[in-house]
Parts: C-alpha cells; sequence; structure tokens
C-alpha cells in the first residue's frame, strides 16, 4: 500500500526535525571540516598506508550499513507492532546493535558482500560514502528518538508498508545530506 499524503508529511517533518538536531545541521560547513579531520585522523593512524586505511574505511562503512539496517527493521517492527519502545528499552536495544555491529569481522559480517564495490574505487569514494553513512546513521536515530518521544506518530503510520516507510525516510534523509554535504568533503 502506498502511503498517504498524511503520512508523507508526517515523516517529512519527523526527518526535517532529526535533520536540524543532526552534527550537520547544527555545524553547517564546519561538519564537513569535521569530517575531513576525521578522515585524516584515520589516516595518520595507519601512517599513510593506503592499504590499512582503505581497509579502515570499509570496516567503519560495514558498521554503519549494518547499523543502518538494523536501526530500519526496528522502525519496521515499530510499524507492523503499532507501537515504540519505550525510551530505556530504546536506549537499552540501540546500545546492543552498537556494541553487536562494532565486533565484526570485515570477512565474515553481514553485507560484507555490499564492500565489494569499493574494490577498485577512489580512496575519496570510500571517504564520501563513510561521510553520508555516517550522517544517514546518526539522523535515523534522531528519527527513531523522534518516533518514541511522539509515538501517536506509529499511530499514523498504522496500515503503511512498513519498507515503503523506509523508502520514504532513507529519501528524505539523503536528500538533506545532499544538500549540506554535496559531491566532495
Amino acid at each position: 500500500m502506498n502511503l498517504t499524503l498524511e503520512q508523507k508529511k508526517i515523516l517529512s517533518e519527523l526527518v526535517e526535525v532529526a535533520t536540524s538536531a543532526s552534527d550537520m545541521k547544527k555545524m553547517g560547513e564546519l561538519y564537513k571540516v569535521s569530517m575531513k579531520q576525521i578522515l585524516n585522523r584515520k589516516y595518520e593512524r595507519v601512517r599513510g598506508n593506503e592499504i590499512e586505511y582503505r581497509n579502515s574505511l570499509k570496516k567503519n562503512i560495514l558498521y554503519f550499513f549494518n547499523l543502518s539496517e538494523d536501526q530500519e527493521k526496528m522502525i519496521k517492527l515499530w510499524i507492523n507492532n503499532n507501537r515504540t519502545y519505550t525510551m530505556e528499552k530504546f536506549n537499552f536495544e540501540m546500545d546492543m546493535c552498537e556494541q553487536r555491529n562494532k565486533q565484526i569481522d570485515i570477512n565474515y559480517s553481514r553485507n560484507h558482500d555490499k564492500l565489494n564495490k569499493y574494490d577498485n574505487k577512489e580512496i575519496n569514494i570510500l571517504e564520501l560514502d563513510y561521510v553520508y553513512l555516517s550522517a544517514y546513521a546518526e539522523i535515523l536515530l534522531n528519527s527513531m528518538c523522534l518516533l518514541v518521544q511522539n509515538s501517536h506518530i506509529i499511530n499514523i503510520l498504522k496500515g503503511a508498508s512498513p519498507e515503503k516507510v523506509i523508502d520514504y525516510i532513507k529519501r528524505m534523509i539523503y536528500v538533506e545530506i545532499n544538500i549540506y554535504i554535496g559531491e566532495r568533503i
């Protein structure tokens, strides 16, 4: 079932508020500078070894792939059950997700096959995807917090396809990221 205009409106507002609470929006141009500094520190940590730097970026990208997937599954569960978690349970579940996804073996983790597309890509592509996925995970987390704090929104989404909700949220978040980050960091 397609999303209604009311559902699209509430999801657009949700993403807008979630984005305005993100580091990306609050810091503006400084966000790109900050992310570049983070990438430079990662590069320095491996003493300029491009292979290790590439592997470090791939591991971080995989972390964000997996974390975002877990976040999306949680939202789908809420829609299917027509209710969110309490803030306490939400915080506990998110802590568990973050811990679980940090302890990954890049070669055996779920979604490791998504990293194949980076094998022959320039480093700047990996860096940009790292920044995008990091921003996506943050804004999605902010959206989830808003859903928990405003559980009546789930009632508005009742009957909606969880996949369509996630697709719509994802599209809205990436529009916001494109506005603030663009094609280069």
